[in-house]
């Protein structure tokens, strides 16, 4: 599935979707990290696509983008800022 980042600056073919930590992160602490086979495979990091204050929040978004993928299938996904 085609991922635009919310800062409109990469179109990722994700396959692969992770929250975790964001690091120095003070009020953004969460962030959806997506990656895709070639990126996964090659250099074994992800794309940060969204940040968030809080882990349910990105479980949230998350819900979203399944929710999302189920009903356009082939379309692209893009994260809110």
């Amino acid at each position: 599935m085609w991922i635009l980042t919310s800062d409109g600056k990469d179109l990722i073919d994700a396959s692969y979707f992770k929250i975790q930590k964001n690091l120095g992160g003070k009020d953004q602490k969460y962030a959806i990290v997506a990656y895709s086979m070639t990126t996964a495979s090659v250099t074994m990091a992800g794309s940060a696509c969204a940040y968030f204050p809080d882990e349910n929040k990105a479980k949230d978004e998350l819900d979203k983008v399944i929710a999302f993928l189920e009903e356009n299938p082939g379309k692209v996904y893009k994260f809110s800022k």
